[in-house]
């Protein structure tokens, strides 16, 4: 994936495989790197070493996926990319499609 001049969203970023592409994001050329997880600390960290953005977000809770939609968009420019690697279920439902 190009993510050259794109801002990119990782969900599960603040440790392993997350952690390990939101790093890749941001040594390959993104604009920015939002990096969201449940652990705030642990996304601030990895924000904070690949020059990125940190929100602490709960992706099984819509209010809290909600607004790190809202929040990603404060980036330079909005989010065009998010890759999700949850270590909790995502969202289900019918308002999911599943």
């Amino acid at each position: 994936m190009d993510v050259t001049n794109r801002v990119v969203v990782v969900t599960g970023g603040a440790r392993g495989i997350g952690r390990a592409l939101a790093r890749k994001f941001a040594k390959e050329g993104a604009e920015a790197v939002v990096v969201a997880d449940i652990d705030g600390d642990g996304a601030w960290t990895v924000a904070r070493e690949i020059g990125g953005m940190a929100i602490k977000c709960d992706v099984s809770r819509e209010d809290e996926v909600a607004d790190l939609v809202d929040r990603a968009q404060t980036a330079p420019t909005p989010a065009s990319e998010l890759v999700a690697d949850p270590r909790r279920p995502p969202l289900t439902g019918s308002a999911y499609g599943t």
